[in-house]
């Protein structure tokens, strides 16, 4: 739940910046490429917790 909350608040920071500064089509992209990355990694972090637990 720690991880989910420290990437949802990575995303809402994120977005604050982005809202400073004017948007181009190329920064989306890499920011979408970012969020990706990061939930990935989210899962990746989840996963690796859950799974010794379950055994």
């Amino acid at each position: 739940m720690l991880i989910i909350n420290c990437i949802a608040n990575d995303i809402i920071l994120s977005f604050k910046m982005m809202k400073i500064r004017s948007i181009s089509l190329v920064d989306y992209k890499l920011f979408v490429l970012l969020l990706q990355l990061k939930i990935n990694v989210g899962k990746k972090q989840v996963i690796w917790i859950d799974y010794p637990m379950t055994q």
